[in-house]
């Protein structure tokens, strides 16, 4: 009977350690705001070329709505040619802090004076929905 109950303990334990145990229902409700501290204007937040140097940086945030850690992505549909490659006016990937909050840096050069830039994130959660949120940006020179 010794015998029977090891032997019934060590599956129970086997099976249950090959379930799967990323599968937290609790991190399947998030509501991602991605936003910046550059003036709001008309839809769009407005990013004043710096005359002094060749590349404007500002910082854009995301704020996903639950205190977890979380790999984003971030997009831009403009992007630059610098040589035979193309680049991305944003650093593509972050992980959030434990926070739920994480940025990326866009930069732009003169040639960007004008554009509008949308930049886009997107993650997903533990249950596989994926979220995604945008942001506008207008680069301006008013000097």
């Amino acid at each position: 009977m010794k015998k029977y109950l090891h032997i019934v303990l060590l599956v129970l334990v086997y099976s249950w350690s090959c379930e799967d145990q990323s599968q937290n229902k609790e991190n399947c409700n998030f509501s991602p705001s991605l936003y910046s501290s550059l003036p709001y204007n008309n839809g769009a937040y407005e990013l004043e070329l710096d005359q002094s140097s060749i590349q404007t940086f500002t910082t854009i945030f995301l704020d996903i709505g639950s205190e977890v850690v979380k790999k984003v992505e971030f997009a831009s549909d403009v992007v630059v040619q610098v040589g035979s490659q193309w680049f991305d006016l944003v650093n593509t990937t972050s992980y959030t802090r434990s926070d739920g909050t994480t940025q990326t840096t866009l930069g732009v050069f003169e040639q960007n004076v004008g554009e509008i830039i949308n930049i886009y994130c997107g993650f997903y959660d533990d249950c596989g929905n994926h979220y995604t949120d945008q942001i506008i940006i207008r680069v301006v020179n008013n000097f």
